[in-house]
């Protein structure tokens, strides 16, 4: 890591993977709950679009960049949003 610090998956800070103002950000977006048919599966649900340039570019990190730490600030993003479509709060 001498060589090559970390950087945020989003905005490229420095000595992080995930800086706190991203994060912030990350957290500040209201959670759409789309749901979507999808056979053969039950069904899709997401947090929001795609098209929204920070969860992009972080699952594409996760997915694509080896940054599997990701997973758990977006996890919590999902889990918040399952929690709230099958309690209905």
């Amino acid at each position: 890591m001498l060589f090559f610090p970390p950087r945020c998956a989003n905005c490229g800070r420095l000595d992080t993977t995930l800086c706190v103002t991203c994060q912030t950000r990350l957290d500040a977006l209201p959670l759409k709950y789309l749901e979507r048919m999808l056979p053969p599966f039950a069904g899709l649900i997401s947090t929001e679009s795609h098209r929204t340039p920070i969860l992009r570019r972080l699952i594409h990190s996760l997915k694509y960049d080896n940054m599997p730490h990701l997973a758990q600030p977006l996890g919590i993003r999902m889990a918040t949003a399952l929690q709230h479509i099958v309690t209905g709060k």
